[in-house]
């Protein structure tokens, strides 16, 4: 059997969640009178953004005793974005995604020769979204026609082209503007923050391959508030820590599949945590870094035909940096 890797459709799937949601997540605003924080929106209308982003992505696994690690995979991408100055009290934005690649070790060169294929492809994708001053999402567009050239690149990869067809159930425009929505707001909207304070937020984030939403609680804090080369900076941390027992996740089994048709696959999310921390910039009213991580632990059992049942535990670690570049 094939071992699991994260496919590159799912890559750029994440990393666009989280470069829309810190491009124009909600910015912190001084309350001169008190001298505490207040969330709002702080997109700047005829404004230009570019951030970079760079992440890994590592995995651990154990079967019947032995341990393996696979190589780093590593990601890098850049997105530009751009607010549309008009007279809406919404704000318009435009994004178009380049420069993506991905090195994932050890593929054989016909493999890697497709997979450039495929990252040639992603490369000029458009989106656009509209959010109001409070930070919720009205529209979302573009997933579909990202995925459908996705898939045309796919076409004479019988496997590859049957995965893209399965993404589609879990991941299309409705799915995004859930997940965007949710995190754009950090669960303190309107709230008045002082450098110290934490305050939890719960939400049900929709996950691709999970037969249902995930429950996460996040507990988020306003580290400090300090001035950096003259403009002065917010810290926000977050942390979540998440247990989901035996969560099926339909779409992982799918995956698997593919790679052994005749084999009996199950896959069971146990959890899901994240950390991580934000840095905006609160004189010039713009998001600077932003650096989650994510650990996902997966249990697969696999039944292949006229052999024992085996098990196989799986530990998905994934670090991003988004940064600002100008």
């Amino acid at each position: 059997m094939k071992t699991a890797t994260m496919k590159p459709g799912l890559w750029l799937i994440a990393g666009l969640i989280v470069s829309l949601c810190l491009a124009g997540c909600p910015q912190k605003k001084q309350d001169k009178d008190s001298g505490k924080i207040t969330l709002g929106l702080g997109l700047d209308k005829g404004k230009s953004y570019t951030y970079e982003m760079n992440g890994t992505i590592t995995i651990k696994q154990s079967m019947n005793g032995n341990e393996q690690t696979l190589p780093e995979m590593k990601m890098k991408m850049t997105q530009h974005m751009a607010v549309e100055k008009d007279k809406s009290p919404d704000f318009h934005v435009k994004a178009r995604l380049e420069g993506f690649s991905m090195d994932i070790p050890g593929l054989p060169d016909e493999i890697k020769k497709k997979m450039d294929e495929l990252y040639a492809a992603m490369n000029g994708a458009e989106f656009s979204f509209a959010v109001t001053p409070k930070g919720e999402i009205k529209s979302f567009k573009g997933l579909k026609e990202y995925m459908a050239r996705l898939g045309k690149t796919m076409q004479g990869d019988p496997m590859s082209a049957q995965m893209f067809k399965s993404l589609e159930q879990y991941i299309n425009d409705e799915q995004l503007l859930k997940q965007m929505g949710i995190l754009y707001n950090f669960g303190a909207s309107g709230r008045k923050l002082s450098p110290g304070e934490t305050w939890d937020a719960k939400f049900d984030m929709p996950m691709a391959g999970a037969d249902k939403p995930l429950a996460l609680k996040i507990k988020y804090k306003l580290d400090q508030v300090k001035t950096v080369e003259g403009a002065k900076t917010a810290i926000l941390t977050f942390d979540s820590k998440q247990s989901y027992g035996e969560q099926g996740m339909p779409f992982m089994e799918d995956l698997m599949k593919e790679s052994a048709p005749n084999m009996s696959v199950k896959v069971f999310l146990h959890e899901f945590n994240m950390d991580g921390r934000i840095i905006m910039d609160l004189t010039n009213n713009w998001l600077k870094l932003a650096e989650p991580n994510s650990t996902i632990k997966l249990r697969v059992v696999i039944s292949p035909p006229d052999q024992p049942t085996r098990e196989v535990t799986q530990t998905v670690h994934s670090a991003v940096a988004m940064k600002l570049v100008k």
